[in-house]
């Protein structure tokens, strides 16, 4: 569980949240935050509204994504950093299957960053989780998109 630098336990969880977004923020505290929040996201009302909307965060999620392209070239990957990119693309999938946030990430092109994942050529597992993850992403928008025109 995270300690109470990262997230005060609270009996408001909108507050935990917020709290939570802003520790994506931080060098400190962005690798506990994003697993908090990929293992809680379901739990949390209007998550995706609220990481579309907090200043900054879905440039720190890029520059999180887009921080594992040179790697992932140079078969280069730690584990740590899989992680850390999966958790970010799963707060993709959390944006991109709210209905209030799917129409602007799809026109700030969002899923073309995670094209690099879905190109590469390597069977190793990590390379599996990052192609299963950015799958995802489109899948929910395909879904949603699908049932709600």
């Amino acid at each position: 569980m995270v300690s109470g630098a990262v997230a005060p336990i609270t009996s408001n969880p909108p507050v935990r949240v917020r709290y939570l977004i802003r520790g994506v923020a931080s060098k400190e505290t962005q690798e506990q935050s994003l697993d908090v929040l990929c293992k809680n996201g379901l739990a949390y009302d209007n998550l995706a509204v609220l990481l579309w909307n907090s200043f900054g965060t879905m440039s720190v999620l890029l520059k999180i994504i887009t921080s594992a392209y040179r790697p992932l070239l140079s078969d280069g990957l730690t584990e740590r950093a899989v992680t850390q990119v999966c958790n970010a693309i799963a707060l993709f999938q959390c944006v991109a299957s709210h209905p209030d946030t799917r129409i602007p990430f799809i026109r700030a092109t969002m899923p073309v960053y995670l094209y690099p994942f879905l190109n590469t050529m390597s069977n190793e597992r990590s390379y599996e989780c990052l192609r299963i993850t950015s799958l995802g992403v489109i899948g929910s928008l395909a879904k949603n998109t699908y049932i709600h025109t």
